[in-house]
């Protein structure tokens, strides 16, 4: 039997300490859906990076987004994941029908004829991603739209629609990495 240096046990706890990321996003952004398309696009500054510590581990994405629109239709999202350099693609699982326009979630209803508004969504997903030890994996929100009745529908991020009243709404939204050990 041989005792533990303090060197190894420095290594073994500093391997396990929670190894969480979080990012709140101020930053106001206006984007122009194509409507019932499975189209999204990336929300500006969201990009959320974690590089796990241990091979196979989940990721807990958790958070919240903020969004106004004026527009009738249902306002949808979808988490996207990058490994390393490679390119975003949705993490699964996500709802899936051939005729539908799919997402891990719906932002909210339009907030009706009221450009003041905005609303809230929060958001948890438990992800097994594809990866090796040492590769980042970053993440992301991309917004779409179904059953519009305008041409080119907006949603603002961390905003109301009117932003040059003094009852435009401002929010702040997040994503929040953390790794579960596996």
């Amino acid at each position: 039997d041989s005792l533990a240096t303090a060197k190894a046990i420095k290594a073994y706890v500093d391997l396990y300490k929670p190894n969480v990321v979080g990012n709140h996003f101020k930053t106001k952004s206006n984007h122009v859906l194509t409507n019932n398309s499975n189209t999204f696009v990336e929300v500006t500054n969201f990009q959320t990076t974690i590089t796990p510590k241990v091979a196979s581990s989940k990721i807990l994405i958790s958070g919240s987004i903020n969004a106004g629109n004026t527009h009738s239709g249902h306002y949808l999202a979808r988490i996207q994941v990058k490994v390393a350099s490679g390119s975003f693609s949705d993490i699964t699982p996500i709802h899936t029908e051939s005729t539908e326009v799919n997402s891990h979630f719906a932002i909210g209803e339009e907030q009706g004829d009221d450009p003041h508004s905005i609303v809230g969504t929060g958001y948890n997903f438990l992800h097994t991603p594809s990866y090796s030890v040492g590769q980042s994996l970053t993440y992301t929100i991309t917004v779409g739209v179904t059953d519009s009745s305008s041409t080119g529908p907006s949603i603002y991020i961390n905003r109301s629609e009117a932003q040059d009243a003094a009852s435009g709404s401002n929010a702040t939204s997040s994503m929040i990495l953390q790794e579960i050990y596996a």
